[in-house]
């Protein structure tokens, strides 16, 4: 008959401490693995949400209602038209432009960022002592900015398409964390206030 091996408790409880040991080895060099990985994905990330100070935000409203007062202004149809515009900033994006696109598509500016903005303008005219407007959008705009020293210029603004294009284009130009607000943009007051505000500089311009 075959005796049975004396079990040691001292050689179970060393093999147990070996196994945490490598239990924990193995932890740590997958927290490791996993720290790596993700600096190697934020240093290849294009784009960084920024939180910008009232000052700065101001800033870059004042850009955007320049650069699309602009633009109206050179497409209206009289010169007895008139542009105004106004824009609510829901979200900033510092762009970290890593291959240098930007830099060298865009010259002279130290800094770029996307701004996810609600934009209304309108172009208006006064007769017969009434001031009317001729025509007008209100939509959401996707506006790349070149900043320099303490200056922002607006260098190109994305918008969704019409009718079915639009929810799509919605989901490719905007962060999901706004994209609900900004579809809520017309019914919530948003777009009312902005246009309100744009009527007002019309008044203020035509008196």
């Amino acid at each position: 008959m075959k005796r049975r091996k004396k079990i040691n408790k001292v050689d179970i409880h060393e093999n147990i401490t070996k196994s945490k040991s490598l239990i924990k080895l193995l932890i740590g060099v997958l927290v490791i693995l996993l720290i790596g990985v993700g600096v190697i994905i934020f240093q290849h990330v294009n784009n960084l949400y920024v939180d910008v100070n009232k000052a700065e935000e101001d800033k870059i409203v004042e850009a955007i209602n320049t650069y699309v007062t602009k633009r109206c202004d050179d497409e209206k149809r009289s010169p007895y038209h008139k542009c105004f515009t106004a824009n609510k900033v829901y979200l900033v994006e510092r762009i970290i432009d890593n291959d240098g696109d930007l830099a060298k598509e865009y010259k002279g500016y130290d800094n770029f960022y996307y701004a996810y903005s609600w934009i209304v303008d309108g172009t208006y005219y006064k007769e017969n002592n009434e001031i009317k407007e001729d025509s007008g959008i209100s939509i959401p705009n996707k506006v790349l900015l070149g900043k320099k020293t303490d200056k922002y210029t607006v260098l190109k603004t994305q918008i969704p398409g019409d009718g079915t294009q639009y929810p799509e284009d919605m989901k490719k130009l905007f962060p999901a964390r706004i994209r609900n607000k900004m579809n809520n943009a017309p019914v919530d007051g948003t777009a009312k206030k902005l246009i309100e505000e744009t009527n007002k500089k019309a008044e203020e311009y035509f008196k």
